[in-house]
């Protein structure tokens, strides 16, 4: 088969994984709403969505095993298969943890405990941001954008740790609260899902960089 052939075969798979980014993002950003209006309607649509994104990673890998099977691949090329082989998983694992936000939506309002959280909703905009800068990567690579958004993940780790020392504390425990310790125990999973939202968008930059030059940006 031709170099034409391969690169619209390429192109073609970029585009696809760019629209399951673009779903990832959505989930995210659909979950966090959920959250944020208490409407477990919304959080269970989030669930039911997540099979189109794990349908969406498998038919993406089939076309890289077939270029992989068919075409000598080299240098950029190669790369940007390896990467994209990476980059499918990283979005099926942010659509998994949208719909982690979800369960727990569902869960908190069984147990009457969707109550504010200033850190926490501090936490959903910046994983929300995360997941679209990251989404948005993917459409249009840029190193620039993602260093960026490599360097930006360690504020939500910071906030994460900030939340498990507050919340785990006896002095948050508020026996009023139905099932406190169990709400409080969803809360801290909750923080836990949305920083690892915003690991997933800093190893997708760091799929990027490789992608484009060639290198390694991990522990930079």
């Amino acid at each position: 088969m031709s170099e034409t052939t391969l690169q619209l075969e390429l192109d073609n798979i970029q585009s696809e994984l760019a629209d399951m980014a673009r779903q990832a993002c959505d989930h995210v950003a659909v979950a966090i709403e959920a959250w944020v209006e208490a409407d477990t309607d919304l959080a269970e649509s989030v669930k039911r969505a997540d099979t189109e994104i794990d349908n969406k990673e498998i038919e993406i890998e089939t076309k890289c095993r077939h270029l992989v099977s068919v075409f000598p691949l080299f240098g950029e090329d190669l790369r940007r298969v390896v990467s994209t082989l990476r980059l499918i998983m990283l979005f099926e694992s942010m659509g998994d943890l949208a719909s982690g936000i979800a369960k727990r939506v569902r869960k908190l309002d069984r147990l009457n405990a969707l109550v504010a959280d200033t850190e926490i909703e501090q936490m959903m905009a910046m994983a929300r941001d995360a997941a679209e800068s990251a989404a948005q990567l993917v459409a249009s690579p840029s190193l620039e954008v993602a260093y960026k958004i490599i360097e930006g993940d360690a504020s939500l780790n910071k906030i994460n740790k900030r939340i498990f020392k507050r919340i785990a504390s006896a002095e948050e425990m508020n026996p009023t609260l139905p099932d406190g310790n169990e709400a409080r125990l969803h809360l801290l999973l909750l923080a836990r899902t949305l920083e690892r939202i915003g690991d997933i968008a800093k190893h997708v930059g760091e799929e990027i960089v490789f992608q484009l030059v060639g290198e390694s940006a991990r522990h930079s």
